[in-house]
């Protein structure tokens, strides 16, 4: 008996890289190609990566790497939802809402907002190592808080993050150093131990009977809880 491969060509020399994109997406059944391998083909990630480098960091940003360092090493997934906490609300709302977006298109943004020229490493690492220290206290929280507060821990850490980022940048300079030493793990936790007493007042007067899992995927809702607990 013999075997046959059945071989598919697809002529993309006089495509462009919107549609090589998507012909490639819609003839793999076989494979999950998520969007980082698109992201991956950016020049911008290896120009990232080598920056990373002069710091100590190495950077995974292609499918299949698996953090094992976590003090040397910092993901594709971490750097993209960390620039997004860094930059507009939508963003961090959408990282919360649906992250793959944040990547699904590398010709547009929000992708070209976060990832592009002037993407600069240290602020991939102030803000990546910000946020996992976020989490971490959310993680503690959330197994001793109960009703809606538990529920904020949960839902609105993106929200938390993007507020703290916010009140940081201007505070230090993410752009030129490695701020480790200049922020204390007892000023972060203080921090969002604030933030959640702050949050849980705005939803009790504006969205007491809205579900926070919702509210945090929306910008609109988002913006206005911003406003009332930044006044």
């Amino acid at each position: 008996s013999k075997a046959f491969v059945m071989v598919q060509i697809i002529d993309i020399s006089k495509a462009g890289e919107k549609i090589a994109r998507q012909i490639t997406k819609l003839s793999n059944t076989q494979n999950k190609i998520e969007n980082k391998d698109f992201a991956a083909l950016d020049p911008e990630q290896e120009r990232i990566r080598t920056e990373l480098l002069f710091s100590h960091i190495i950077y995974l940003y292609k499918s299949g790497d698996i953090i094992t360092d976590s003090e040397h090493q910092i993901s594709f997934d971490e750097a993209i939802v960390a620039l997004a906490c860094c930059d507009e609300l939508s963003y961090a709302t959408l990282a919360k809402r649906n992250v793959g977006a944040l990547s699904e298109d590398t010709s547009k943004a929000p992708y070209k907002a976060l990832i592009n020229p002037s993407t600069n490493s240290f602020k991939i690492i102030n803000s990546v190592k910000i946020i996992r220290r976020i989490e971490q206290i959310l993680q503690d929280k959330k197994d001793r808080l109960t009703g809606k507060e538990r529920l904020v821990c949960i839902h609105g850490n993106r929200f938390i993050e993007y507020c703290y980022l916010q009140r940081m940048i201007p505070k230090f300079d993410f752009l030129t150093d490695i701020i480790d030493n200049k922020v204390s793990n007892d000023e972060i936790e203080s921090s969002v131990d604030e933030e959640i007493n702050k949050i849980c007042n705005v939803l009790n007067n504006l969205y007491a009977d809205s579900y926070p899992a919702n509210i945090f995927k929306n910008t609109s809702k988002c913006r206005d809880i911003y406003t009332e607990i930044t006044k």
